[in-house]
């Protein structure tokens, strides 16, 4: 199977960093420098990126269920936590992912936010998609 939905590019800037070209629907350049990095920061950059993609699956769903009902979001804030344990050969494997998310509307638009917990509760494309279980296959081939 070819898989052709939401490609996101990746290269390895030098050692320093690195640069995600996405398509040309979405972001056309996401760009990290590892010295911008903390050893810390360095050392948990990938689960940082798999808990932002969850936030920002959650967050934009939120926000374009709100608006397209006719709410008015003032603000929407948010917050996403991983939790890890290791299994029995001792790999870590994050066990779960927390997401907050703080959003400010009016008092006349509270049924309509209740609608869309509602929706949200039955999941969002990544939080189904990670509670279901990814399969992720990887191509590794040696270039010169």
């Amino acid at each position: 199977m070819e898989l052709t939905d939401c490609v996101v590019e990746y290269r390895r800037d030098g050692g320093d960093g690195h640069l995600f070209s996405m398509t040309p629907e979405g972001v056309p350049v996401f760009q990290v420098s590892n010295k911008d990095l903390t050893p810390e920061g360095r050392r948990h950059w990938a689960n940082r990126v798999l808990n932002a993609a969850a936030l920002c699956c959650v967050a934009t769903t939120l926000a374009s269920d709100l608006i397209k009902r006719g709410a008015e979001v003032k603000s929407l804030t948010g917050r996403a936590a991983s939790g890890k344990e290791k299994d029995s050969v001792l790999r870590t494997h994050i066990n779960e992912i927390q997401v907050e998310i703080e959003v400010d509307i009016g008092d006349a638009d509270q049924a309509i936010l209740d609608e869309c917990l509602e929706i949200i509760s039955r999941d969002t494309l990544a939080m189904y998609s990670l509670r279901e279980g990814i399969e992720v296959e990887a191509s590794i081939k040696r270039v010169k």
